[in-house]
């Protein structure tokens, strides 16, 4: 009953759908997957889909999973305590192999944290620089990160936002969608929209949220410029093997939108569309990064073919993603 396997786990079905790609890559490579390896893994945070049904689907994998404990991780919006979890990385980064790290986790305290934290960027700019002093310090380990585009629900709700998303939330969300569409498309119907739903929240509240936005815009772009770096520095030692810049909840306008389209075009100026990739998803990033590390591992890529019970269907926008299935899929 996937219905209610979905409703136990609250995974989605694009989370299922990525960690079955993810086993059936294992499966590929599982008779020359032998040489057991130790993976750091921080999780997105502390869910059953971002943490616990990775931790299950690599016990199928003779690799070694170290993971920090629960009461140095997230929990709901009480960040992680960050200098308990960076000791706890420093500690176990001198002899991984690999480590596959959710920048929000490690850098913000949390997914939730990113979005409603104060942290300065230098403050979160120093975390990132702990990174970098690790791979440093052990120059086997391959970090594999993953960040998430700060999401814009098109709701009230503050269950996982700041504490004004309760009563301005659908009109932030209005107000980015319609400017977002305005600046894209030119229609003036849009901009008067856009500032309509504009003047239903207060300018000081607005202005924190695109305060937060630009640090964690600012913090990716900096992942981006380590990564161009190390790579000037010497190709074959890069700072990240791959980086995951995901898109959560997304529309077909606004600011999240706009965001990824500026990292895409940075990342191809500074030419690292080979090890960055950009799209929607970000629950099930780490079955990916697991399985990218599977292959990285062996040298190999295996080959998955997609069979579709409905092809008419493909190129329809699913909620939350803006853009075409298919697209994603191929993302993925």
């Amino acid at each position: 009953d996937l219905t209610g396997f979905l409703a136990k786990t609250q995974m989605s079905p694009r989370s299922v759908l990525v960690g079955t790609f993810a086993f059936l890559a294992f499966a590929a490579l599982w008779t020359d997957i032998s040489a057991e390896a130790t993976v750091l893994y921080i999780s997105l945070d502390e869910r059953y889909t971002t943490r616990v049904a990775f931790l299950n689907l690599a016990k199928s994998t003779p690799y070694k999973i170290v993971t920090p404990p629960t009461n140095i991780i997230c929990s709901l919006r009480n960040s992680a305590p960050l200098p308990a979890l960076t000791q706890w990385f420093q500690q176990n980064a001198q002899t991984a192999d690999y480590a596959i790290i959710s920048a929000e986790l490690f850098l913000y305290g949390g997914l939730i944290s990113s979005r409603i934290s104060n942290q300065t960027y230098d403050e979160v700019n120093k975390r990132l620089d702990v990174l970098m002093l690790a791979k440093q310090a052990n120059p086997k380990m391959k970090i594999l990160l993953s960040s998430v585009v700060m999401r814009i629900p098109s709701y009230n709700g503050a269950f996982e936002e700041p504490w004004f998303w309760d009563l301005y939330g659908a009109n932030i969300f209005c107000y980015s969608f319609y400017l977002d569409k305005y600046n894209q498309l030119g229609n003036p119907a849009d901009l008067k929209q856009s500032q309509a739903c504009q003047a239903q929240v207060p300018p000081a509240l607005l202005d924190e949220w695109i305060w937060r936005r630009s640090r964690n815009f600012n913090i990716t772009q900096n992942i981006l410029y380590y990564q161009a770096k190390s790579i000037s520095v010497d190709p074959s030692k890069p700072l990240f093997e791959v980086i995951y810049i995901t898109q959560d909840d997304n529309a077909e306008f606004g600011f999240n939108i706009r965001e990824a389209a500026n990292l895409r075009q940075l990342t191809s100026n500074l030419n690292l569309n080979s090890s960055v990739r950009i799209y929607p998803g970000a629950d099930e990033v780490g079955f990916t990064m697991l399985a990218k590390m599977a292959t990285i591992q062996q040298g190999r890529n295996p080959a998955i073919k997609l069979v579709f019970r409905d092809k008419s269907t493909i190129d329809r926008i699913p909620n939350y993603e803006g853009q075409p299935m298919i697209d994603t899929l191929m993302d993925q």
